[in-house]
């Protein structure tokens, strides 16, 4: 049936050799026969072609015989193992023709035992020589074989990689996954890339159904499981990507924070262009602060090369790079935390909370209090990273002026010293008044600190428990949490504009 192809014969390919071609195979004893379709969504294009009103006759024709022939297994060619290549095939497999869908394929990441055997063997593609180097590969490409290719190639294979080597590596692979998430941002209309670029922390979060990111699994940003239509990013690296190109693409879609009436509104688009600024940060003057009474504080640097999501507290930890972590989860207690870089040591680990409520309103200053609690996220940040400087960073829509006189509580949390809970606080100003002194809840809280912890050492806390038994019918005024600087900052208004870039 091939003869007139080998002999040079033009046009060899008529009809008829596939009529004698599909004969043959039907034939008893012969081995089955299997028909390569490479860059089969040209297929699934032109059938879409030829079904619009416009179409021109050879279009019609193409789409006619494409149908009949290729387009799904219910013709003459089922005889066939077909085997289907694409480039971009995530549209087909989300619209499968009858009688194809049990054929239908995901590539799913490796399990992390099958990775580690990937990695060790020198005759795979993805091996990597040092053994070391392996779990870091891991981090930037995930447990998916395309991205540990991909790795591989960009590291030496037969020796240790150099620093320069794993620069190169993580630099190379961050700057393919942001091309093909501004690829995926692109192609869709303006009003679907707005809702894409507010809703990417639902992509880190896995609450994305696969039909509505389809470009970002055909380039290996993401992927599925064959028991969920869930996505995820395939790895720390995609999810950087994603939300560096998103952050870009935001900027050029701000809203006047002060044309938004609505609290919620307002608060959730704060929380956007903050973020986004600061994972953008470019600028090398610091932020402009002040400490809550509204006095200016010292400005604090907060640069940034990249962020990651994070689950729990144990994920934050310092990278060669100052990273922006964000929760996944819309309830955590923050809305994010600047980590710096590994080799800073001097630098600060900021914990960020976004607000248009003033932040000396009693609400506010009692929550930002939590954080220094025992199980606060503070505490546990100090903890974890000794011999840093944690520094809550307030950042508020409105302007924060100068206040004598500071309502209770303010100016302790403002110097790092954290107020006691509600009840006990109330039992101080009690105290107070009985006393024979009209002092607020504040000046006894400063009182007690000279006093009842004049004793204790510095950073040692006293949970706020009472100091002493009640005496002649008074009770002792609980002791301040201890004394941690100046850990509240506020960037009000001014401080948002420049240099951040927030559109007040």
């Amino acid at each position: 049936m091939f003869e007139e192809a080998l002999l040079g014969v033009k046009d060899p390919f008529t009809p008829t050799v596939m009529d004698n071609l599909r004969i043959a195979v039907g034939k008893p004893g012969l081995r089955g026969v299997a028909v390569i379709m490479d860059e089969v969504q040209h297929i699934t294009k032109a059938v879409a072609q030829g079904a619009k009103p416009t179409s021109s006759t050879g279009a019609i024709a193409a789409a006619t015989y494409l149908t009949n022939n290729w387009y799904d297994w219910g013709n003459d060619n089922r005889v066939f193992q077909r085997v289907s290549a694409a480039s971009a095939h995530s549209h087909r497999e989300t619209n499968y023709p009858d009688g194809e869908q049990h054929r239908l394929r995901f590539v799913e990441p490796l399990r992390p035992e099958d990775r580690e055997v990937v990695q060790a063997s020198p005759a795979s593609p993805a091996y990597v020589h040092d053994p070391d180097t392996r779990e870091y590969v891991a981090l930037i490409a995930g447990n998916v074989l395309q991205r540990l290719v991909q790795a591989s190639t960009l590291l030496p294979r037969d020796r240790k990689p150099a620093a320069a080597d794993l620069a190169n590596m993580w630099l190379t692979m961050l700057a393919e996954m942001r091309r093909s998430c501004s690829a995926w941002l692109a192609s869709l209309p303006a009003k679907a890339r707005e809702e894409a670029v507010h809703n990417v922390m639902s992509i880190l979060k896995g609450e994305v159904v696969w039909g509505d990111a389809m470009a970002l699994y055909d380039t290996g940003i993401v992927y599925r499981s064959t028991s969920s239509p869930l996505i995820a990013p395939v790895s720390a690296a995609a999810s950087a990507a994603l939300l560096r190109v998103a952050a870009l693409q935001a900027r050029e879609m701000r809203v006047q924070l002060s044309t938004l009436a609505d609290d919620s509104l307002r608060g959730a688009e704060l929380e956007r262009q903050v973020l986004d600024s600061i994972d953008v940060f470019l600028g090398t003057r610091g932020v402009p602060c002040k400490l809550l009474d509204g006095t200016v504080a010292e400005s604090f640097a907060m640069p940034c090369k990249y962020s990651l999501p994070f689950k729990t507290l144990s994920e934050v930890v310092a990278h060669d790079e100052p990273v922006l972590y964000r929760p996944v989860d819309l309830t955590y207690t923050c809305d994010g935390i600047l980590m710096p870089a590994a080799s800073d040591s001097s630098g600060a680990v900021h914990v960020i909370e976004c607000s248009t409520t003033d932040p000396t309103e009693s609400g506010r200053v009692q929550k930002v209090g939590g954080f220094f609690k025992p199980d606060g996220v503070v505490t546990a940040l100090k903890a974890s990273n000794t011999g840093r400087e944690v520094v809550v960073a307030l950042f508020y829509d409105g302007r924060l002026p100068v206040r004598a006189g500071t309502s209770a509580g303010i100016v302790d949390i403002s110097n790092g010293l954290v107020p006691p809970p509600p009840s006990k606080r109330a039992g101080a100003a009690a105290d107070g008044a009985t006393s024979g002194g009209s002092a607020s809840a504040a000046t006894t809280l400063r009182a007690a600190g000279k006093k009842a912890g004049s004793g204790n050492k510095p950073g040692k806390a006293t949970g706020g428990h009472d100091t002493g038994r009640k005496s002649s019918g008074q009770r002792v005024a609980p002791s301040p949490f201890p004394a941690l600087g100046n850990a509240v900052r506020v960037v009000d208004a001014s401080g948002l504009v420049r240099p951040l870039g927030v559109l007040v």
